[in-house]
């Protein structure tokens, strides 16, 4: 991770233990090891996908919300993509909150590749492991980064627990 401190991904580490800790905390959500098999590349934003009055078009669910970078991510909010490198968003929560991304119409399970987070606190993805626990997949991504999964974390994501 080129031009990450020590500290930055200590840090990281330590907000992907409390996401951990508070969901473990939730009916129905285990505190497991990260799901294995797979890598994320985790990368600071480039300070000019944050161009105020860019207009291009937000993802079609998420209607009045309107994008602000280069990945057609609005400034305030996290953005998922079924495409590496923030390509093909298909989601622009409004809140923060855990989403299981099956209970969606369509479900949007097992579709994403990368995530952008411009919102206000970090996200933590996770994996059902189908006998009863919600398991980590990579590291929480940190406010001002994007994540593109690959191997076994690609289109895996079954749920997001987005931080305030």
């Amino acid at each position: 991770m080129e031009g990450v401190s020590v500290r930055r991904v200590t840090n990281l580490l330590a907000l992907s233990g409390v996401a951990i800790a508070l969901l473990a905390a939730l009916p129905g959500v285990a505190a497991a090891a990260p799901a294995a098999g797979g890598s994320v590349r985790l990368a600071p934003m480039p300070a000019a996908t944050h161009v105020p009055g860019h207009t291009a078009a937000p993802a079609a669910s998420t209607p009045g919300v309107q994008p602000n970078s280069a990945f057609g991510c609005p400034d305030g909010y996290s953005c998922y993509y079924d495409g590496h490198n923030g390509t093909g968003m298909i989601w622009v929560p409004l809140s923060c909150g855990f989403y299981n991304l099956f209970e969606f119409s369509p479900p949007l399970n097992d579709q994403i590749s990368s995530i952008v987070n411009l919102g206000g606190g970090a996200i933590q993805p996770y994996n059902w492991d189908g006998v009863g626990s919600w398991v980590p997949v990579g590291p929480a991504v940190p406010v001002g980064f994007i994540a593109d999964y690959y191997g076994g974390f690609d289109n895996v994501i079954d749920a997001v627990s987005i931080n305030c």
